[in-house]
């Protein structure tokens, strides 16, 4: 595996959309390191957003969702062999998202929920969000960049069925 700083520059990279994740090695450590460090940055990041009495459980949920899903529309696809590079896109450039959302997520705490700049933040960043995971998907499933922004608007809505079916 490569040094970490040329990863995390990848995956940089993933996140402004002058890299695909192809670009990244094939290894089950680095897919391992993004899942722990996304899931290590999401816990404290949900307290915030929502907080709840078991955010660990539905962190879990969503990674089996990411995996199975990822896994399942490569599958779909004869692309089984791109799910190391994909899923570790996937949580490497969550990550790198997440702890750029830490200051507008405190901020948005700090502030009165009414606060239209906190808003338009989260927004935003929540449409890059969506924008990098298009941009991965199209490439894993060799498709355009719309293509992939309706697989990612996919996940999105699945992940919030399947997280409002655990709640409840």
């Amino acid at each position: 595996m490569p040094p970490i700083t040329t990863i995390a520059r990848q995956m940089f990279d993933i996140c402004l959309l002058r890299c695909a994740p192809q670009h990244l090695p094939y290894s089950w450590e680095l897919l391992g390191l993004t899942l722990i460090v996304s899931v290590g940055l999401a816990y404290p990041a949900m307290q915030v957003l929502e907080p709840t009495p078991n955010p660990l459980s539905k962190l879990l949920v969503g990674l089996l969702f990411t995996l199975g899903l990822t896994y399942g529309i490569l599958a779909i696809r004869g692309l089984k062999v791109r799910f190391v590079q994909t899923a570790s896109a996937l949580f490497g450039t969550d990550a790198i998202i997440t702890l750029v959302a830490f200051p507008v997520l405190y901020a948005a705490d700090a502030a009165s929920a009414q606060d239209t700049f906190a808003r338009l933040a989260l927004t935003g960043l929540g449409i890059w969000n969506l924008l990098v995971m298009g941009h991965i998907l199209r490439h894993a499933l060799s498709l355009p960049l719309p293509g992939g922004i309706l697989v990612a608007l996919g996940y999105v809505f699945g992940s919030l069925w399947v997280s409002q079916l655990v709640q409840g």
